[in-house]
This record gives C-alpha cells, sequence and structure tokens, in this order.
C-alpha cells in the first residue's frame, strides 16, 4: 500500500539520502521547480510491490530512501535476485526510455521513500533539459558497466565451474583406465 506525499522539491532534494548519486540535484533551479511541479513522493511499507514484471512502464522510480530489491521470474516460476537498491537509485530508466514492460519486479525491503515522476510528464520535461538527458546518458552507461562486470563474474564462475566438472572427469577416467591396466593407487 502506497501513500502519496507532496514535498516542496527543491530543499527536499538537500534532505534526499541519494542526493549524491541522483543527477535531479544539479539541475537549474528553475529546471527543479518544474520538476517538482510533476513529481510525486510515494511511501511505501515494507514488501509493498513498487511495479510488476511485465507491466508496462507508467513512470520514473528514484529511491529517495530505503532499500527496494529488484527481482526476475522466470517462465519456470523460478525467481533470481538481481539487485538491492538504495537512495538515489533510478528504478526503470531504462523501460521509460523505450517505453518497454518492467523486466522485473521492484518490492521495498524497508520503509521507503520513492520520488515517481508519470512517463510522459517526465519525457516532455527531458526534451526542454537536455542537460538532464546527457546525465541520465551517464547514468545508463554506469548500469551497463555494472551489469556488464556482473556477467563477467557469473562467466567466470560458470568457466571455473566448468573447468572443475572437466578436470574431475579426467581424473575419473583416468582413475577407470589406471584400474583397468591392473595399476594400484599405491603405485601411482
Amino acid at each position: 500500500m502506497e501513500l502519496v506525499l507532496d514535498h516542496p522539491f527543491p530543499e527536499y532534494c538537500g534532505t534526499c539520502q541519494g542526493r549524491d548519486s541522483c543527477p535531479f540535484p544539479t539541475l537549474p533551479i528553475e529546471a527543479l521547480e518544474r520538476l517538482r511541479a510533476i513529481t510525486h513522493t510515494r511511501a511505501y511499507r515494507v514488501g509493498s510491490t513498487i511495479f510488476w514484471q511485465g507491466e508496462q512502464a507508467s513512470g520514473l522510480h528514484v529511491i529517495r530512501s530505503g532499500y527496494v530489491k529488484l527481482f526476475h521470474a522466470a517462465p519456470d516460476s523460478t525467481i533470481a535476485a538481481l539487485e538491492f537498491a538504495g537512495p538515489g537509485t533510478i528504478l526503470d530508466l531504462t523501460e521509460v526510455m523505450t517505453t518497454t514492460p518492467y523486466e522485473e519486479s521492484a518490492v521495498a525491503l524497508m520503509e521507503s521513500q520513492v520520488e515517481y515522476l508519470e512517463k510522459d510528464e517526465f519525457l516532455s520535461f527531458l526534451r526542454d533539459n537536455l542537460t538532464l538527458g546527457l546525465k541520465l546518458l551517464e547514468v545508463l552507461g554506469r548500469q551497463r558497466r555494472k551489469s556488464q562486470a556482473e556477467l563477467y563474474l557469473i562467466g567466470g564462475k560458470m568457466l571455473a565451474g566448468a573447468r572443475l566438472q572437466r578436470k574431475l572427469a579426467d581424473l575419473a577416467h583416468r582413475s577407470q583406465v589406471k584400474g583397468l591396466l591392473g595399476v594400484s593407487r599405491a603405485g601411482t
């Protein structure tokens, strides 16, 4: 269950826990005022769903305080936690920019405040504020690099697992061959 709260945005940015990683506080005051007019603060209780995988992206969510779990449900009903996001994180920038459905679900892990900007209003705002567009490209770039690093890490673990599996198979094969040749362990 969410509760929509309204706060004055420029002063609000100054008290936001995510202001160091969020691109919005660096905007000129006029742009911040316009942004304030289209922004709503939503409070989420522990376990509340912010958005569901597969739903069409309705707007941009920026975590102001608290933590959110992003997870993906596979067709076989397995669920994979993808990320734990905190203050300053923009949750669904790719989906809003590409007008695609959410690729994951988001659930509040603790009491959280999330800034919400309706998609069409945000995209209109973005067309008039090219500086913010460049900053959001930086955010997307960082997200891509982070995802790529995580894939390399997972891939490295998978390669290590495959190497171990091949080594164990090779050892098992050698053991069988030695057994067939009558070579004992003491003789190896």
